[in-house]
């Protein structure tokens, strides 16, 4: 048995070194392998750009992101859809139907025509903060070419604070950083975590001049209500809130107490998205 230092290369040029116990020359070989192989990856790997720089020095956090859920474009092009706030069928819903011109918010959004809030931007010249933690949702929004809208490559941080995270995206969260033991059983995907920036709601709306938001869609994975609550409320005006919830019945119920408290109305759900609207 000897130990081999070995060097973990992942995208953004981030390092981590880890020691390798090889019992075996037949074992270094095949690990020998297996990191070329990764290399080559790595190297044809494009960092996606960073529209928002680090605002305060970050501390490093685990927060989940949820990379698993999606919306047919199918969805958005079927003119029988009932009044939803969801995708297309937004094109159906009060108030946000009648609204033109209007600004909105959405965390975890997709590319590619999955997006919540695209029939808004083509439809009623909607304009908006599209943010993505995952690099090939990412990419994705990029080569979609939202016309109006700013693609982020980041999250929403559940702390009033910004926060730096590594992104497992295989495994559809985010984790600290963590090597095994033995770096010959990692698949592939262990040696892509990247490190994501999350930055408060509050500094992002103040990072674009907007706090007058008509539609806020939140999908960042459990953290919802923690995100939701470093809103300070007093200073902007959200008019409709469309939160991803999990089939939790606490969740939900202390959701929907938080929200009335800031003066907002359950309207109704569709599957996992939880609608609210603001009450004058």
């Amino acid at each position: 048995m000897f130990h081999v230092l070995v060097k973990n290369i992942a995208p953004y040029c981030q390092t981590q070194l880890a020691l390798l116990e090889v019992d075996s020359i037949a074992k270094l070989r095949e690990y020998e392998k297996k990191l070329e192989a990764r290399k080559e990856a790595v190297e044809s790997y494009v960092p996606p750009s960073r529209r928002i720089g680090n605002v305060l020095e970050p501390d490093l956090d685990y927060v989940a992101v949820d990379s698993s859920s999606s919306v047919s474009v199918d969805s958005c092009q079927d003119q029988s859809t009932t009044s939803s706030v969801v995708c297309g069928e937004v094109k159906n819903a009060k108030p946000l139907k009648d609204i033109h011109k209007g600004f909105f918010i959405e965390a975890g959004a997709y590319g590619d025509g999955k997006s919540k809030t695209e029939w808004l931007e083509e439809n009623l010249g909607w304009q908006g903060l599209l943010i993505q933690p995952d690099p090939r949702h990412y990419f994705s929004l990029r080569r979609h070419n939202r016309k109006h809208s700013q693609a982020i490559h980041g999250c929403i941080s559940p702390s009033p604070h910004p926060k730096e995270v590594s992104l497992h995206p295989e495994n559809g969260g985010i984790k600290v950083n963590s090597i095994r033991s033995s770096l010959l059983d990692m698949d592939d995907s262990d040696w892509f975590n990247t490190r994501v920036k999350c930055f408060p709601l509050y500094s992002l709306l103040l990072a674009t001049n907007v706090t007058n938001i008509d539609y806020l869609i939140l999908e960042t994975g459990g953290t919802e209500l923690q995100v939701l609550e470093t809103v300070p409320f007093e200073r902007t005006n959200i008019e409709v809130i469309n939160v991803q919830v999990r089939n939790n019945d606490t969740e939900k119920d202390t959701l929907k107490k938080f929200l009335a408290l800031k003066k907002y109305k359950f309207m109704e759900n569709f599957n996992e998205s939880y609608v609210f609207m603001l009450t004058h």
